[in-house]
């Protein structure tokens, strides 16, 4: 067990003093692997009394570390849960880990009771992400549509233009010819 370091405590009683709470408990969270219970009790005892002295328990290689954690992943036939640590070791884990409330907080920022319940999350996010991506891909779908569209209206309209001009210019010179024609017979 040690206390605070006089730096540590200063950095703590800063974050305090600016009223950002939330961040002096991260910052106990981070240096010591405290969960949030924990922290958040020391950070209060120090709002209450600056000269309080926390008992910081020393980390020890076996507690669980954000900066240990790697990767989650979940085999979708078998149900089973996978950590990759960042030493690469990976481990089947599951509610009845002793990580697993410190392995839920990391990857999702909330806990999970149970394996499950965890899987069950992970299915309705990814239909969530399938679905807007299916929504996108219809919208670009119809944007698509929607220009192959007028551009086919587009080249319409300018046959119809061209149709239109050769129509003026034959009338144009069918009546220049009759004129010409009364003219010369005229005389």
């Amino acid at each position: 067990m040690r206390q605070l370091s006089s730096t540590e405590r200063e950095q703590v009683l800063t974050f305090i003093q600016q009223s950002q709470k939330i961040l002096a408990i991260k910052y106990i969270r981070h240096l010591f692997n405290y969960g949030v219970s924990e922290a958040k009790h020391d950070v209060e005892q120090l709002m209450i009394n600056p000269d309080f002295e926390p008992q910081i328990k020393e980390q020890q290689s076996d507690q669980p570390s954000d900066a240990l954690y790697q990767n989650l992943e979940h085999n979708e036939n078998t149900l089973e849960l996978f950590l990759t640590r960042n030493n690469g070791e990976i481990l089947l884990i599951d509610e009845q880990h002793p990580e697993w409330r410190a392995v839920m907080l990391h990857f999702n920022a909330r806990e999970f009771s149970t394996k499950q319940d965890y899987i069950n999350a992970m299915r309705l996010k990814r239909n969530a992400e399938d679905l807007a991506s299916i929504q996108q891909q219809h919208q670009d779908q119809q944007i698509r549509n929607a220009s192959m569209y007028y551009k086919n209206l587009l080249q319409a309209l300018q046959i119809q233009d061209r149709k239109n001009n050769l129509i003026i210019a034959i009338s144009t010179v069918t009546i220049l010819t009759i004129c010409t024609m009364y003219l010369m017979v005229g005389h």
